[in-house]
């Protein structure tokens, strides 16, 4: 298991300054291929997202985004991680081609069949992902990926269905598909959270999150407490 950089910010303010400026310089680059760049839900990052949006960021034709977990609710929910970033991609321009998300309406299994669809056939023809933002539970763990069950369930498959803490029913990456990511980079804020990132940064193999992206060369940690 490669090891995990660090990157300490002085202040919340400058780790999303850096955050939207890492994202603005995926979002305008070209590539040879499609190229994907997967977005955290939650609310850390969302701050980040807005300096995307009130900036000049022009997207390139050949972006994709993905995001890696959703909750099965309305778009209009404020449990919408979609829904909570929509802003973004309307600020961006992105047509609907330029999005490939988890359809809320359908039943959990068929929602999760057609995610894990979508994503093996952007891979599949060739499309690459250069960048892939996770966020951090207080509990260790990332996207809806909550236990060691969650990890098995997801051998051999890029999405799996699974149940939050909070009742609700979520599609998720796996670490199949987050291995197939140059460069991985959680974002985490809060007093709450320095224990587990202490030990995430130094027992990687006992923290879910930790566990999840052991097949990622590049993995980096921001943070701001």
């Amino acid at each position: 298991m490669s090891e995990i950089s660090i990157h300490q910010f002085e202040n919340i303010s400058l780790l999303n300054e850096a955050v939207a400026a890492l994202l603005k310089h995926h979002f305008e680059r070209e590539y040879p291929a499609l190229h994907a760049v997967m977005l955290s839900g939650g609310k850390t990052p969302l701050e980040a997202y807005h300096l995307v949006a009130d900036g000049t960021c022009v997207a390139s034709a050949g972006l994709r985004l993905f995001l890696g977990d959703e909750r099965l609710v309305p778009i209009t929910s404020a449990e919408s991680n979609y829904g909570n970033m929509r802003f973004m991609f309307e600020a961006l321009n992105l047509h609907g081609n330029q999005i490939i998300g988890v359809s809320p309406g359908l039943e959990p299994a068929m929602a999760t069949e057609r995610y894990d669809y979508d994503l093996r056939k952007f891979i599949n023809s060739g499309g690459v992902i250069p960048l892939g933002l996770l966020g951090l539970g207080a509990d260790g763990h990332t996207a809806s990926l909550f236990c060691k069950e969650d990890l098995e369930r997801g051998r051999g498959r890029y999405a799996i269905s699974a149940v939050g803490p909070d009742g609700l029913k979520r599609v998720s990456v796996t670490p199949d598909l987050l291995s197939k990511i140059q460069q991985i980079v959680f974002i985490v804020s809060g007093p709450g959270k320095q224990a587990i990132v202490d030990k995430l940064i130094n027992r990687p193999a006992g923290v879910v999150a930790g566990m999840a992206v052991a097949g990622v060369k590049m993995k980096q940690l921001w943070f701001a407490m």
